[in-house]
């Protein structure tokens, strides 16, 4: 009876560090769930994407603008503490972008657009 009561032991506490280690490995603290909020056709093959960025423990909700030229993405602004594309429109070489949160704050931002 004993060596059963070892064995029912021991099985449990591989089976709890098996667990932790699954736990551990899988476990994500602070996801980030980028999302595109939209696609600006610049040129032939550049284009100006636009992302979400939620906000987590650590960071605040951000909004910000990437270049891409059809072999790479480099950032262009990023607009913290915003959550929210209202509305963007290009006028010559300027992207405008109206940005909002959740506390009511909304601001327009031009970004000057370089076609390469």
């Amino acid at each position: 009876m004993r060596k059963w009561l070892l064995r029912l032991v021991t099985l449990f506490i591989v089976s709890a560090f098996g667990f932790f280690v699954y736990v551990s490995c899988c476990f994500e603290l602070f996801p980030n769930e980028t999302t595109l909020l939209r696609t600006i056709i610049i040129a032939s093959n550049e284009s100006l994407n636009i992302y979400h960025s939620p906000s987590n423990a650590v960071s605040q909700p951000t909004i910000f603008v990437m270049h891409n030229d059809g072999q790479r993405e480099e950032f262009l602004e990023v607009f913290e503490p915003y959550e929210y594309l209202d509305s963007n429109f290009v006028t010559n070489d300027t992207l405008n972008l109206v940005l909002s949160n959740r506390m009511g704050r909304r601001d327009t931002f031009k970004l000057p657009i370089h076609i390469r």
